[in-house]
Formats: C-alpha cells, structure tokens, sequence
C-alpha cells in the first residue's frame, strides 16, 4: 500500500478568501481612498501655516502627507483602471508591470526612511539641541531627502529587470486556451529584489527607528529641563515623533510576517494546497495593505490626538469656521462695556 496521499484543495475558503479580499479593495478604493487624499491635503494646509514653517515639525509633516497622498492616488487609480477598463497594470505589459512595483516599491520605502531621518532629526535636537544648525536648514535637509531618493532607487534596480511571461495551457473541460500570466525574473534576481525589498522597507528601519526611540526614551527625561522657552514647541515635536514612529514599527511587523510567508510560499515548491495557501496570502495581503493605509489616510487624526500644538491650531479653525470666536470676543467685549458703563454710572 502507497503511503502518499492527495490532500484536495479547500475551495470554499478559496472563494470566501477572494470574495473578502475583493470586497476590501472595493471599499478601499472608493471611501478610504478619497477620503485619505482629502484628510491629507487638509492636514498639508495646516502644516503651511506660519507657527510650523518655523520649525522642522511642518517640513517633515508635510512631506509625509505627499508621500501617503502618492500612494493613495497611485492604488485609487490602479483600481479604476481594474474596475472600469479591466486593466490590470501588473499584467498589462512588461514596461507596466515594471513600472508598478518599482513605484510601489519606492513610495513605501521613502516613507519608512522619511520616518527614520524625523527621528534622527529629533534625537540630534535632544543630544545636540544648540548645535548643527544645518538641521533647521531646509535646503541642506532637502538635499538630504534627495540622496534618501536616489539611494532607494539605486535599491530597486533589480526590479527593472523583470518582466511579463505568459504560460498557454488547454483547458478539457471548457476546451479553450487559458493564459496566466507572471511579473517576474529569474531566480536569482527575484530573490535580491524581495530580500532588498523586505530589508530596506522593514527590517532596517524598524531596526534604526527601534534604537533611537530608545535613546529619545531615555534622553527626554534626562533633559527636559535644559530646553529654554524658545525650545519648547520643538520639544513638543519630540514626543510626536516618539509616538508616530512607534506606531509605525507596530504597523510594519504583519507586514514582515506576510513577507516571511511569501518567501516561504515561492521557496517551498512541494507544499500541498498551494491554491489555498494562495489565497490566504492574498487575504493576509489585503489585510496587512489595510493596517498601514488607514495610518497613511487618517494620519491627521493621530496628529490631532498626539499633537498638542497641531491640535490647539485645528481646534482654532474649526472655532473661526462656526463663528465660536467671534462669540468669545463680543460676549467679552460686551462684558468689559458693561463694566465701564457702571464705572461711569457711579461717578
């Protein structure tokens, strides 16, 4: 008696898997999408206003809203192209699927790598908070992000490389030609694309921010006291960065787990239920994707909760929107007549 057995494929989970993943990328592409660019724009606005064009904060900030808006109108317009035209850019022509994940590929690791420079930036400041005025130079910190760019694109080399492959088979149940189609490259330079891709987008960074929040950790308690009045908004700036860059090292471990299971996947040619496998990481995919795009959409609403000197700025529009400080100063003002009317009743 043979020992080997066929485990069958689970293809009811396969389709609840993409039904969910699709439904997903549906809502995505429509509410959060939308919803995301405009939030950022907004929050972009008020980083342009005069009390953070004075300091880093604004620079920075802004910056990190283009990023998430180039995403999200990238993924908004891959998914209209889908919906409406049936194009898929991945699978359209060699030059389309190069130029899909190299833009990936490169948006993403600039905003890791934006907030690791956010977080030196804050660090330098609380070591050094009276030297390398080069740091509040603009100039100098945009070359700085320039050098960043070039490094990531250098990176990305390998994915220029790749190339659309199409494999025909028959089909003897519908007895027609069924084509699938892949986005890859050899052995060799598929794989140095994924481990540079997984190392300079997670593990690096997570590993540079990781340290040096430790360090802010500890350094901020030890100087508080030494930063004068006119340092005090750029302490401030401190303990957002602290708290922005953790929650982005939390959003990038499911991101590292789907990458360990990817590679798993593509390595481990002899696993059973491979199409099940597949459609679990679709889903886990889809999942992960979800995690750190509602962070880039509603990236406003963290810096409204975590930002006291953003806050206090969003709180003053809205109360200039509803008329509320204008309330404030004729009650006020009213109060002050009425006291100089007594004043002069009684004389």
């Amino acid at each position: 008696m043979n020992g080997s057995f066929f485990i069958a494929e689970d293809y009811q989970y396969i389709a609840w898997a993409i039904d969910l993943g699709q439904s997903l990328m549906f809502y995505d592409s429509f509410i959060l999408f939308p919803i995301g660019i405009i939030l950022n724009i907004i929050e972009i606005l008020i980083f342009r206003l005069q009390t953070f064009t004075k300091t880093t904060m604004g620079f920075y900030f802004s910056i990190n809203c283009v990023l998430n808006i180039s995403i999200l109108t990238f993924l908004l317009i891959i998914a209209i192209l889908i919906i409406f035209l049936n194009m898929n850019l991945m699978f359209y022509s060699t030059i389309s699927c190069i130029l899909y994940f190299v833009i990936m590929l490169i948006i993403y690791q600039s905003i890791s790598w934006l907030n690791v420079i956010i977080c030196a930036d804050r660090l330098l400041f609380v070591l050094y908070p009276n030297k390398f005025k080069f740091a509040k130079n603009k100039q100098i910190l945009c070359l700085i992000l320039l050098v960043m760019f070039v490094m990531i694109i250098l990176v990305n080399v390998p994915s220029f490389f790749f190339q659309l492959y199409e494999i025909k088979s028959n089909s003897s149940i519908s007895n027609t030609t069924v084509v699938t189609q892949f986005c890859t490259a050899s052995f060799e330079i598929s794989t140095a694309r994924e481990t540079l891709a997984i190392l300079w987008r997670i593990i690096i960074p997570f590993i540079l921010m990781f340290v040096m929040n430790i360090f802010l950790i500890v350094k901020v308690k030890e100087s508080k006291k030494k930063f004068s009045k006119n340092n005090n908004q750029e302490f401030r700036f401190v303990f957002t960065v602290i708290v922005s860059t953790l929650i982005f090292l939390i959003i990038l471990i499911p991101n590292l787990v789907l990458a360990v299971y990817s590679n798993y996947y593509r390595v481990n040619t002899s696993m059973p239920q491979r199409q099940t496998f597949s459609a679990f990481l679709f889903l886990l995919e889809i999942t992960t994707a979800n995690v750190y795009l509602v962070r880039y959409s509603f990236d406003i609403i963290f810096q409204i909760i975590f930002n006291s000197v953003f806050r206090n700025h969003v709180f003053r529009i809205i109360a200039n929107l509803f008329g509320l400080s204008k309330v404030r100063i004729e009650s006020s003002s009213g109060g002050r007549s009425n006291k100089t009317n007594k004043t002069k009743s009684t004389k």
